[in-house]
């Protein structure tokens, strides 16, 4: 996939990280077109390394940018749906407020 394609994916887990003191969580998902990512239904079929990795990127982005970032946590699909249908919701009120439009849940 080229960069900056626009894919429909599959959420797999979610990063729990605060960014200087704000929540700041990170989705974790594939793409559901290619066939490498098909076994990866979870945040737990990933590579065991795949934690260290996130742990490490995180850290040199704080470094770089000269900010204080905390991973909380990784978890699951079960969360990140939760989180993505809280997003929803809080989108659905806003447009309903300005438009009267609804998101529909996943």
């Amino acid at each position: 996939m080229a960069v900056g394609t626009i894919a429909a994916c599959r959420p797999i887990g979610i990063i729990e990280l605060i960014d200087r003191g704000e929540i700041d969580n990170k989705l974790i998902a594939v793409p559901v077109c290619c066939k490498e990512y098909e076994k990866i239904q979870d945040i737990k079929d990933l590579p065991p390394d795949f934690e260290k990795a996130y742990r490490e990127f995180y850290r040199l982005v704080g470094v770089q940018k000269n900010k204080s970032m905390e991973i909380k946590g990784f978890f699951g699909k079960d969360r990140a749906i939760e989180e993505l249908n809280k997003a929803r919701l809080s989108c659905d009120n806003l447009k309903e407020n300005e438009q009267g439009g609804k998101i529909g849940k996943i």
